[in-house]
């Protein structure tokens, strides 16, 4: 009979200090945890939704009611295996299993019920990167339905699969913050502190219900299709099981090795959001819904074309009061466990591009951000509008008439080309200056927009050679370009002097 242990087999592939490589289960895994650097899944999807379950594994055992207890443990530098191990014998003592294959409580799925489970499907329509059904050729071009995987594999596939899943049609229900959203971790010099980091405690989350209903191991309740449910708590929406999902084990091979060729696989539960719930790992936005005349706070979602890179913005602290973004609360509250007001935030982001129930594209971006962006509203609110300003240099590109003659496609390159030009410039350069300004001085702000205006400058002269060469030989040919060269300088030069009036009004605010 098929048995796979989660807590101690190996499925979780991790980083060590010495830059090695091994697969780990839960405890395992956190037992080291001070000792790994990351986690290394072959699929960032994977990667965050690993991330996502095992920091409701350590909420539900630590059960912190506040930052300082959180604060308490990421100064201790390591978990205590005894409060894991009590935990585990609490989810057994209930009844709970952390058997991957257990007939009756399957890990992280739905026990088989012949009256629901009629249809078996292959494996792949749990991996993101197969193709199988609207997942047409998305990131691998083997053919659906000929694939196997072991164990480990299936058990990473269906921790994306419930994150990252699409509504189909209304026939499927999405993940718990609906169409798949950018997600946030917060990490630490250790996958330790990324864990401790990428997790809350009870008096953080606000109105947010804590654990009723239970996290997934710990609930009773079947896996009705489609069943629509009211509430969420935290720990029931970082395991939430929109899709209901049940593993079918071949029988193990001689060495051991177990592999799974198809799974029974249909709805799952369905909740459409209220009021209450609101992800601390997720940026929002206030604003109205498509079809909709009420404004809400919307999980801030990937947009095709678009660098993550690009939402800093979005990561960092607002203002008091402003009604427009919210930052996640895993870094809004970074600054009260890590204490150092000077440190690094290494920030990972992650979003699943979809559209019409089909995979788009795959986003995941990482980089450093100054502590200080987190915590102070007022240099957030300013890295905002300088990013403001980016984009709309970026956007003067395509729809300048001269470079429009070289075609949509090489516009679209030259953008890209500014795009990651000024990417390296701000984060080498002016990020770095911003964080050690003295913003006590008059007029900082005014400094601070100077500097970015030679940094974009410098970038258009190169963006500006770059389509010069585009343009080719012949009369007519030099012509255009010097006059589509000439006509992007100007208006570049025309955003970056509104700045200097706009700017006057922004220090005076100030």
């Amino acid at each position: 009979m098929a048995s796979f242990d989660v807590l101690h087999g190996p499925w979780i592939p991790v980083e060590r200090n010495d830059g090695g490589v091994c697969e780990l289960g839960i405890i395992d895994l956190l037992a080291r945890a001070h000792e790994l650097n990351s986690l290394r899944c072959e699929s960032p999807l994977e990667n965050y939704a690993v991330m996502r379950l095992l920091a409701a594994f350590v909420m539900d055992a630590y059960q912190w009611k506040s930052p300082e207890g959180r604060k308490a443990l990421f100064r201790a530098g390591r978990f205590d295996k005894e409060v894991l191990e009590k935990y585990v014998e609490l989810c057994l003592a209930e009844g709970a299993s952390f058997d991957l294959f257990d007939k009756k409580h399957p890990f992280m799925q739905a026990a088989y019920d012949p009256q629901l489970d009629k249809k078996k499907k292959p494996v792949s329509v749990l991996v993101h990167s197969l193709p199988s059904g609207n997942n047409h050729v998305h990131f691998d071009h083997r053919m659906a339905g000929c694939e196997y995987l072991t164990a480990a594999e299936a058990l990473r596939a269906l921790c994306a699969t419930y994150v990252f899943c699409v509504p189909t049609g209304g026939k499927y229900p999405s993940s718990v913050n609906n169409t798949p959203c950018i997600y946030i971790t917060s990490e630490g010099k250790n996958l330790f502190e990324s864990l401790v980091l990428s997790s809350v405690g009870r008096k953080e989350i606000g109105n947010v219900p804590w654990d009723e209903p239970k996290i997934a191991w710990r609930c009773s309740g079947k896996v009705i299709p489609k069943k629509e449910i009211a509430n969420v708590s935290l720990l029931s929406a970082f395991t939430w099981m929109p899709r209901r999902v049940t593993l079918i084990p071949e029988e193990p091979d001689s060495t051991g090795k177990i592999i799974v060729k198809d799974v029974y696989c249909q709805p799952g539960l369905n909740f459409k959001g209220n009021d209450l719930w609101q992800d601390p790992h997720v940026p929002y936005q206030y604003r109205k819904p498509e079809n909709s005349s009420e404004w809400k706070w919307i999980p801030l979602k990937p947009n095709i074309g678009r660098a993550l890179w690009r939402d800093i913005g979005a990561i960092t602290a607002a203002k008091s009061g402003n009604t427009f973004r919210r930052q996640p609360l895993i870094l809004a509250n970074r600054k009260n466990v890590e204490g150092a007001e000077d440190s690094i935030a290494k920030v990972s982001m992650t979003g699943l591009l979809t559209g019409q129930a089909k995979y788009i594209s795959l986003s995941y971006d990482t980089f450093d951000v100054p502590v200080v962006f987190l915590s102070e509203p007022e240099l957030g609110e300013f890295l905002c509008s300088e990013i403001e300003t980016i984009e709309k240099i970026a956007a003067i590109i395509p729809n300048e008439k001269g470079y429009k003659k070289l075609g949509k496609e090489t516009c679209t390159q030259l953008q890209s080309e500014f795009f990651a030009a000024m990417y390296l410039a701000l984060f080498s350069d002016y990020i770095p200056y911003l964080a050690a300004l003295d913003r006590e001085k008059e007029n900082w702000a005014v400094g601070a927009m100077a500097r970015l205006n030679e940094n974009i400058k410098v970038v258009m002269k190169n963006i500006k050679m770059s389509a010069d060469a585009r343009f080719g030989g012949g009369a007519r040919n030099l012509r255009d370009m010097v006059a589509a060269g000439n006509s992007f300088y100007r208006e570049c030069m025309k955003e970056l002097k509104k700045r200097s009036g706009d700017d006057g009004k922004r220090e005076q605010k100030s």
